[in-house]
């Protein structure tokens, strides 16, 4: 057998994940319990875009480690790279982190929803470290590309229908593919959490359309620059068009942030080649402007006013609706219910089986009371704003401020604010880093990051396990979650920022291994394509895959690892690493 055909057939694990692992949906039930039923929104997880991923990750992963074997079995040594020391770190760190963790259980299975656990880290780490090694010729790189493009195509085709209300999964034939046979009760109830005209594709969340698009982009973008076969370019440009309508369509601005960073890179990497080919790339130019005019007018501007709005206070200002950040606190500490705004301050008492509502200085306020269906008006011109609603059944008050609405239980030792699976709490005091006042900035990311930030001063060496996110932060913060989300309830299951999730759930050191990591990368492979002629094949593809990494890597200050897109990331990495050591030690001949 030729040495090729072998490099091909050790590198078929690698081109599945590629092509195969962002595409798999299909719904797998778990029923939850101890800390991962205690903190999430019921005893049972329907997932459709993870679980299933997880499962065959692993399964690849399992043959990579064969194929790995039968290549070193072959007479082929392990590449030499310091890489691999950082690597070694995260993932030595992450197994202590999840081994010694107060919830290994849920380290070693991942969150619901999300399934990213110790053993899918791991596997990250080794497809970087089996791409450095594997990935050895052109014939298997081309092929690896084309595959990846593939998937890609196949992916921003059906993300494109989606935003236009042409779901696959909306139409009963897809129902019945992504739901076994024990299931097909539910087809006709089956409908995902997105709003119209918005792209979550095969990935769960948009924002992870946002990571994928940022790598995918940016890399069809630098080799359009680079190919000059008139085929390729045309196959190449219409690649590139599709992940632009499919990055716009997810309304990801991490993903635009991190596309925008690594085409700027490239652009100055490539100066002199956009120069020399304007004229196509002119002709791609114009399909931009023509696809973002199409998909935003058909949206009603919402990709212009999504995308540049950074804030949700921006946002919200451009639909005309009110602002709502003047919650100042809650207070169930004593038998009173205290609600303070910038405006005013209510005091509500149970008193004599009734209710009753003071203001800051104790004067009573005055209400009117609808028996039949519960509603409370308070009389005074400054609580207009102000609605509650008693639930007699249920012994409830509700209280709606604006886009704040909140749940209360009445008890003869006061009340209890309802938060996730329903259950009653007094509220407390939570530690916070930053952001006061700006806890809706980024779609609330200024929230979860200033309670995530105080999560790391114990997390230095060793974090509290893979994907135990959601099980250490403070989901009893309910004040901060009504002036973040409007609701008490809500499940915070990520940090939104790659980098904190990593000090949290590995550590600050396995965190600080990555990021000097992809620092080394990024600046070792500028300074090697920084001088290149760019007319070998290795070095299109290796400045490609730096636009790829620098993407991922930016879109990771605003989003998370996930497993529908991780995967993609590692092996690229591994490759573009692969590639630098081939072009460093070719220059050195």
């Amino acid at each position: 057998m030729k040495k090729e055909t072998k490099n091909i057939i050790y590198n078929i694990p690698l081109i599945f994940i590629l092509f195969f692992i962002p595409l798999i949906v299909f719904l797998k039930r778990i029923e939850l319990s101890g800390v991962l039923e205690t903190n999430w929104t019921s005893a049972t997880n329907m997932d459709f875009f993870s679980y299933y991923k997880m499962v065959w990750l692993i399964i690849a992963a399992s043959i990579l480690v064969i194929m790995l074997l039968k290549y070193l079995s072959d007479g082929n040594k392990i590449k030499k790279t310091y890489y691999y020391i950082p690597l070694a770190t995260y993932a030595l760190f992450a197994l202590l982190s999840s081994f010694l963790s107060e919830y290994p259980f849920a380290a070693v299975l991942g969150f619901p929803d999300r399934y990213e656990g110790v053993f899918v880290l791991v596997i990250y780490v080794f497809l970087t470290a089996a791409a450095i090694n594997l990935v050895n010729n052109k014939k298997t790189l081309k092929i690896i590309i084309v595959a990846l493009l593939i998937s890609a195509t196949i992916l921003g085709i059906h993300g494109i229908f989606q935003y236009f209300g042409m779901d696959f999964f909306q139409t009963d034939f897809g129902r019945h593919l992504i739901l076994p046979a024990s299931e097909h009760s539910i087809v006709d109830n089956l409908n995902f959490e997105f709003g119209e005209r918005i792209i979550y594709s095969t990935m769960f969340n948009p924002n992870y359309v946002g990571s994928y698009t940022a790598m995918l982009f940016s890399l069809t973008m630098a080799l359009f620059i680079l190919i000059k076969e008139k085929k390729k370019l045309i196959m190449l440009g219409a690649v590139n068009w599709i992940m632009f309508a499919y990055w716009l369509g997810s309304v990801s601005r991490a993903g635009m942030l991190g596309g925008i960073a690594a085409i700027l890179v490239i652009s100055i990497l490539l100066h002199k080649k956009i120069k020399e080919n304007w004229k196509p790339l002119l002709v791609l130019g114009v399909g931009f402007v023509i696809i973002f005019t199409g998909l935003n007018s058909y949206g009603n501007g919402n990709i212009a006013d999504d995308l540049l709005s950074f804030s949700d206070q921006t946002q919200l200002a451009l639909e005309g609706e009110e602002l709502d950040e003047d919650l100042k606190n809650i207070d169930t500490k004593g038998k009173d219910l205290v609600i303070s705004t910038t405006a005013n301050t209510i005091n509500i008492k149970l008193e004599q089986s009734s209710l009753r509502f003071y203001d800051g200085e104790g004067k009573m306020i005055n209400y009117s009371f609808v028996k039949q269906d519960g509603e409370i008006e308070l009389m005074q011109e400054e609580y207009e704003n102000y609605f509650f609603e008693f639930d007699n059944e249920n012994n409830l008050l509700h209280w709606q401020y604006g886009r704040i609405n909140a749940q209360f239980k009445i008890t003869e030792n006061g009340f209890y604010i309802v938060g996730h699976n329903s259950q009653a709490y007094k509220i407390e005091e939570i530690e916070s880093w930053g952001f006061e006042g700006k806890e809706r900035l980024g779609s609330s990311r200024g929230y979860i990051w200033s309670r995530t930030i105080p999560l790391l001063k114990d997390n230095f060496f060793l974090g509290d396990g893979v994907d135990v996110y959601a099980i250490v932060f403070p989901q009893n913060d309910f004040v901060g979650k009504l002036k973040a989300f409007g609701v008490a309830n809500k499940i915070v299951d990520k940090p939104h920022n790659m980098y904190l999730q990593m000090g949290v759930n590995t550590g600050i050191v396995s965190m600080l291994a990555i990021m000097s990591m992809l620092a080394i990368y990024i600046y070792q492979s500028i300074k090697i394509y920084w001088k290149r002629n760019y007319d070998d094949f290795y070095t299109k593809v290796g400045v490609g895959i730096l636009a790829a990494v620098i993407g991922y890597a930016v879109a990771g200050l605003f989003n998370d690892s996930v497993v529908s897109v991780a995967p993609v990331f590692w092996i690229l990495f591994g490759i573009g690493i692969s590639i630098n050591m081939k072009l460093k030690n070719d220059s050195l001949q």
